[in-house]
């Protein structure tokens, strides 16, 4: 049960996220894709959401349908990843 037909779970959370500013963005540059869904972490990353705080070590892995703190690490940087590459996004 990845969500990969679907939407996610926690597809509102991440669009308030990703609409909260600069913060996903530097959260992002922390990390190092490998593949659709598969995320390392480089350097310490930390991201601040309405329900706390987040912070991630380097070397930390994510893949689609792991939460992290109740959060799905992995999809949040996909949709930032992609949002990056929309070649009508305004970011």
């Amino acid at each position: 049960m990845h969500g990969s037909a679907g939407r996610s779970p926690h597809a509102g959370l991440v669009r308030r996220i990703l609409t909260s500013g600069g913060t996903t963005k530097q959260f992002i540059t922390r990390f190092r894709r490998e593949g659709a869904g598969e995320w390392v972490c480089l350097q310490p990353a930390e991201l601040r959401l309405p329900q706390g705080r987040i912070q991630v070590t380097p070397g930390t892995r994510f893949t689609l349908g792991t939460k992290f703190m109740n959060v799905e690490i992995a999809a949040l940087l996909d949709e930032q990843y992609d949002k990056g590459r929309d070649p009508g996004s305004t970011q």
